[in-house]
């Protein structure tokens, strides 16, 4: 997750520097760059033009759009302060990054006040409309001001005081603490005009593919390479470049007995990392469990439906559930009966899911991942493995996405 700041004087920290701001604070609070764009004296007009230097040049996933200050003191009425934060939030969709809004903090000038009180209630409305997320730094504010503390707020009625500025960065931890949660599905929409990338760990994986799609130029079929980072890496470098409506990882796997056995594909509905976390006494602890992120990212259940429909009408055997991405292939039956138990419906594990879809989460796109089983999950015998029949399937498999994906 990455953020972009985009405001005034506000969002800079003046009369202080960017170091006593909100912004610093927040990035504090939720552990992850927040780039503070503000500028002391902008106005909306100027935040919309700079907008593509200031916020596209540094492929934020998110942005805070905090402004009016200005705007209301130079007494811009509301219709043209309005179309410049419709403009911004047009430019945040045209580019896949998520607007948030910032309620304006208050003014303790009477006339200014005013037009910042329209240009609120007016962000709240459009808001609420669009379902754009809203950081409220105007209520802690008031309820201060109504204590009698509204001198110690700011430093010259409208520009805060580091208490101020400390009680903004409050507000907008948390609010956003939430974006640090398990993330939920991103839906799948067709999007004709974009291409889907499917990405594999090795060019067997990729040939396979590629020939059930018979090359179609609307997939973009890449080798990414085997495990998680390095998946993760080259995705996202994948993603920078092109224009893309949803990341898949397809490849073998291994299945769980009972599952999903050799010879059959699955498709996720989750995927979940199963080896990241911590050992204790106890057992094993996952990183959600000890608090420092998230280990599943969710499948838009709608996608999975349609294409393990999709794969049984053309008469291939398909399962759902959870995959797992693990950075060490289980060799044992002890080790897989743990997982099974740990993971409830745990259906395959590969490596790179989780890879490829942090990657994919960081530019808000949906995910899909697509195995064919070649092994069982158990002790390792590498002998008992079917490549070749894993990667038929996938081949066939591969033949089936266009009519479901576009």
């Amino acid at each position: 997750m990455r953020i972009v700041a985009l405001g005034d004087s506000i969002t800079e920290g003046y009369p202080f520097t960017n170091q006593e701001s909100w912004v610093k604070y927040l990035a504090q609070e939720l552990q992850c760059p927040v780039l503070n764009q503000g500028i002391c004296g902008d106005s909306t007009s100027g935040m919309r033009e700079r907008f593509r230097r200031d916020v596209l040049a540094y492929t934020p996933t998110h942005v805070i759009i905090l402004g009016g200050a200005n705007d209301a003191c130079e007494r811009i009425h509301l219709k043209r302060v309005s179309a410049n934060f419709i403009a911004i939030v047009e430019l945040c969709k045209q580019h896949g990054i998520i607007p948030i809004f910032g309620l304006p903090t208050p003014s303790l000038f009477i006339e200014e006040e005013q037009f910042l009180s329209e240009y609120r209630n007016w962000l709240k409305g459009y808001a609420d409309a669009l379902n754009i997320m809203v950081v409220d730094f105007h209520s802690p504010f008031l309820d201060r001001i109504g204590a009698g503390q509204g001198p110690q707020l700011f430093v010259d009625g409208i520009h805060p005081s580091i208490e101020g500025y400390t009680l903004m960065g409050e507000a907008a931890a948390q609010c956003l603490k939430s974006l640090r949660k398990p993330p939920g599905s991103i839906p799948f929409r067709l999007q004709p005009e974009r291409q889907i990338v499917i990405t594999t760990a090795v060019p067997a994986e990729r040939d396979a593919v590629l020939r059930g799609l018979r090359y179609d130029p609307r997939f973009d079929v890449l080798v990414v390479g085997v495990g998680s980072v390095v998946a993760a890496v080259n995705t996202a470098r994948a993603l920078m470049t092109g224009d893309y409506s949803l990341v898949i990882s397809a490849g073998i796997a291994g299945g769980f007995p009972g599952r999903a056995e050799v010879g059959s594909l699955v498709v996720a509905n989750e995927i979940v990392v199963a080896d990241l976390g911590a050992e204790n006494p106890k057992g094993f602890r996952s990183l959600a469990e000890l608090g420092y992120g998230f280990t599943q990212i969710q499948i838009d259940a709608g996608l999975t439906d349609r294409l393990s429909g999709a794969l049984l009408t053309a008469k291939l055997p398909v399962n759902t559930g959870p995959v797992l991405t693990v950075s060490t292939v289980t060799g044992s039956a002890a080790r897989a009966e743990e997982l099974a138990a740990r993971i409830p419906g745990a259906t395959a594990e590969a490596m790179e899911g989780y890879g490829v879809g942090c990657a994919a989460l960081d530019r808000a796109l949906p995910v899909l991942e697509i195995r064919a089983i070649s092994n069982l999950v158990g002790p390792l015998e590498r002998s008992a493995w079917r490549i070749k029949e894993a990667l038929e399937v996938l081949e066939a498999a591969g033949a089936v996405l266009p009519e479901v994906l576009f």
